[in-house]
């Protein structure tokens, strides 16, 4: 796989590291109400179900990096569905109710991204392109 192709795919995974630390550097306090706030869960369950979230990102992200840099496209391919199922998920509880239509085509477009990523650079030979 050429670096720049790596590159980009580092750069894409840029914001679910982020995301993912700062939720879990904050034990799931960043954005506990919010979540608690949409689904009607009580605090202390939201916080622990957005720590998991935290920690599912970051997981899914380092599957991503790890397939990538190690030449291994199916733990490439595991973190990829991951953070695809991740990203629905996230948007149809923030965005569909009440519809939020810019945020939800953002959304959109990273689970695009995602797929491109995962179709362009993994799937086409069953190995690395």
């Amino acid at each position: 796989m050429d670096f720049d192709v790596q590159f980009s795919i580092f750069v894409m995974m840029i914001m679910f590291i982020i995301s993912g630390f700062n939720k879990t550097i904050s034990l799931g306090a960043s954005e506990a109400s919010r979540f608690a706030d949409k689904t009607g869960l009580t605090s202390d369950i939201s916080q622990m179900i957005v720590l998991a979230a935290g920690l599912y990102e970051l997981l899914s992200s380092g599957l991503i990096l790890y397939g990538t840099f190690a030449k291994d496209a199916n733990i490439a391919l595991i973190g990829g569905y991951m953070l695809i199922l991740f990203t629905i998920l996230a948007t149809l509880i923030f965005y569909t109710f009440p519809f939020n239509y810019k945020p939800f085509l953002s959304n959109l477009s990273v689970v695009s991204g995602l797929f491109l990523m995962l179709n362009i650079c993994f799937f086409k030979s069953g190995k690395l392109s």
